[in-house]
């Protein structure tokens, strides 16, 4: 009876994963048991349910708060790499709505390749200079540029914790030893690369 039943279950596990792969094949996303994986964030074929809890929550909670303002997960493109522009927009919703961030309006902030986006892309850019997050002293933004976690943690790290861990040799150790060290990040690799969902997900872990 033991060893019946130790087959069929054997059965069951292998049909199953057979037919995660299958449907898998036509989006370039792998998956674990238990954990989501990613090879490249292209998610055009994924259906909602492929979309852990955790993923929707993460998304909720962004979209409940404007730091999202993308109607469905997936128009969101949660998946999809963070430009540094549109870092701006979704951490000056964060700074100015949770943290009440005030601004210094004597920094210019003036910069020259941002002329091609738009008015309200600038405003953000302008607005998360004079609050002291992101760039301030420069003359370009690189907008388009894709946003590393060293990047992303500094400026994550500036709104929750103020000037506490700015000033050292790389602009951005402390910064990511205090998310660490509070369960906010795992992973503190400088140069990976941020995508959509796992920023809306540290700062859900921050709370608001």
């Amino acid at each position: 009876m033991k060893k019946t039943i130790y087959w069929l279950f054997l059965l069951i596990t292998l049909f199953a994963f057979s037919t995660t792969t299958t449907q898998a094949a036509n989006a370039t996303v792998s998956f674990t048991i238990l954990a989501a994986t990613w090879t490249e964030t292209s998610w055009n074929n994924i259906h909602a349910n492929w979309f852990s809890q955790e993923f929707v929550d993460a998304y909720n909670f962004a979209f409940e708060r404007w730091i999202t303002t993308q109607k469905t997960i997936q128009d969101a493109d949660i998946g999809g790499k963070l430009t540094r522009a549109h870092m701006a927009k979704m951490m000056v919703t964060y700074a100015m709505e949770s943290m009440s961030g005030n601004k210094d309006t004597t920094h210019q902030c003036k910069f020259d390749d941002i002329k091609d986006q738009t008015q309200e892309i600038k405003s953000y850019i302008k607005t998360a200079c004079q609050l002291g997050i992101m760039w301030v002293g420069i003359t370009k933004f690189n907008p388009n540029g894709i946003v590393t976690r060293a990047e992303f943690g500094t400026v994550l790290s500036r709104i929750v914790y103020g000037n506490t861990y700015n000033n050292w040799e790389f602009y951005y150790s402390n910064h990511l030893q205090a998310l660490k060290e509070n369960w906010i990040i795992q992973d503190d690799t400088p140069d990976l690369e941020e995508i959509r969902w796992y920023v809306m997900l540290m700062i859900m872990r921050i709370g608001w």
